[in-house]
């Protein structure tokens, strides 16, 4: 049985003021929501001013002042990522911020065929085994109950940022930064593993080049 594909149709909002972007993209955007011209050059174009405060998540403050006390310990702080391109991108993210800051910091990346995705207890223990002490995830986690009761058993603290869709109760972390918690106040709530993460670090700054602060 062949398919039969039917492209959707959607008004556009004065498309004549938009002359700069490909119709193409133009549609693309129209279907994914982005109907107002202010909106689509919003999105093209960020402005870092506009983003959300980030401590509309409900845990933020909990995880920053926690990351805080681990830099101020030096505690070993390992980041958990899954092996997709979202999850890639979150740990670099955080892995080169914290290195910024002069954080004892490690990653565990779990192989595709024998681990599969998400947070799993093998990788927990092995973490705790070679000195783990605060553990964030990006992109998972947010369901992973058992793995986090399992750190917390270990001594281990974990934050869990993360963009999936929460299944069950959540898990006994220190803090779960995702804009699909029941209990966030973030106003948007299709962000990526990436843009989670990204908004953890934002709350610290760094020095870049020429003593330029960064976030």
């Amino acid at each position: 049985m062949s398919k039969q594909w039917r492209v959707k149709t959607l008004e556009i909002k004065n498309p004549e003021v938009l002359p700069e972007y490909p119709p193409l993209v133009i549609r693309l955007l129209a279907l994914r929501g982005f109907t107002e011209p202010e909106a689509i050059r919003d999105f093209l174009n960020p402005d870092f001013g506009k983003l959300h405060d980030p401590f509309l998540f409900a845990d933020m403050l909990m995880a920053v002042e926690r990351i805080l006390q681990a830099l101020e310990r030096k505690e070993k702080i390992f980041i958990y990522a899954d092996y997709d391109a979202d999850a890639i991108t979150a740990a670099a993210v955080v892995y080169l911020a914290l290195k910024k800051l002069g954080a004892v910091v490690d990653y565990y990346i779990p192989d595709r065929f024998s681990e599969g995705y998400g947070v799993n207890a093998d990788a927990i223990k092995l973490i705790a085994e070679r000195g783990g002490q605060l553990v964030i995830t990006v992109d998972c986690g947010t369901n992973a109950v058992e793995e986090v009761a399992l750190a917390k058993e270990l001594g281990m603290d974990v934050i869990v940022t993360d963009h999936h869709e929460v299944t069950g109760e959540l898990p006994e972390a220190l803090a779960v930064i995702n804009p699909k918690n029941p209990h966030d106040n973030y106003s948007f709530p299709f962000l990526t593993g990436v843009g989670v993460a990204f908004n953890l670090i934002s709350n610290f700054q760094m020095a870049g080049r020429n003593g330029v602060w960064i976030y």
